[in-house]
């Protein structure tokens, strides 16, 4: 049986995470109008899925909705019988998307006759808020990947090193060492903070937004073609014992 990760971190706030990959504030919005963003953020990914990979490729992008609508409900601290009403209606909604989509006809309001046109009663708690939350430590040494049995050890990170931004990936099995590093130094990273959207020199925020945009499994390779990509220039350099 295949299990899929999320792919997020759960030590960052959720709020950072759907800044990131979302693209939209949380903070001081109502829960109806979060989900109704979340959810055309799902539709909009799910209708990009590729024919090829897409029973495969729609069970991972469904986890990865359900771990953020998880830990969304927990910032409204809703109890156990709305929280299982929310994440229902979260699904319909989402679902509503699609066949209006497929109509191509508008949904107004977040209507659509005989499937979604209202958020359930979820006591007093639906216009409720998030506008406070807990401040983030530095943060200087990231983990994208980490997997490890009785015959093998993998590990990618990422820190800074003086004026470097390394990432390094190492791999141990029973029989063989291998370590892959990728170094971006001043000229790439000036690049790299301005297609992440990000001051310049906030190393903690470029960190964190890596992390969120490429952890899990071939982050490493992910993150190798992302420079490449957007021609931000890095040193690589494999050691094999």
């Amino acid at each position: 049986m295949i299990m899929f990760h999320h792919g997020f971190s759960d030590d960052l706030p959720i709020e950072e995470i759907i800044r990131s990959y979302v693209g939209i504030d949380i903070r001081n919005r109502p829960l109806k109008k979060v989900l109704a963003e979340i959810a055309s953020d799902f539709d909009s990914r799910y209708s990009n899925l590729q024919p090829t990979y897409a029973a495969f490729s729609s069970i991972h992008l469904r986890k990865k909705y359900e771990y953020l609508i998880n830990r969304v409900i927990l910032l409204y601290v809703l109890d156990d019988n709305d929280t299982t009403k929310v994440k229902s209606y979260f699904w319909e909604l989402t679902e509503a998307l699609r066949k209006v989509r497929q109509a191509a006809k508008p949904w107004p309001d977040y209507y659509l006759p005989g499937t979604v046109h209202k958020i359930p009663e979820i006591s007093t708690k639906e216009n409720k808020t998030i506008s406070v939350f807990p401040k983030l430590k530095p943060v200087d040494d990231i983990t994208f990947y980490e997997y490890e049995d009785a015959r093998l050890n993998i590990k990618c990170n990422a820190y800074f090193e003086m004026f470097k931004l390394i990432i390094c990936y190492w791999k141990m099995s029973d029989s063989y060492d291998e370590e892959y590093f990728i170094k971006v130094g001043d000229e790439g990273l000036t690049k790299l903070y301005r297609v992440m959207d990000i001051e310049n020199g906030d190393r903690s925020a470029l960190l964190e937004k890596l992390l969120a945009l490429f952890s899990g499994e071939n982050s490493c390779d992910r993150l190798r073609s992302f420079f490449t990509e957007q021609n931000i220039s890095f040193y690589e350099k494999t050691i094999r014992n």
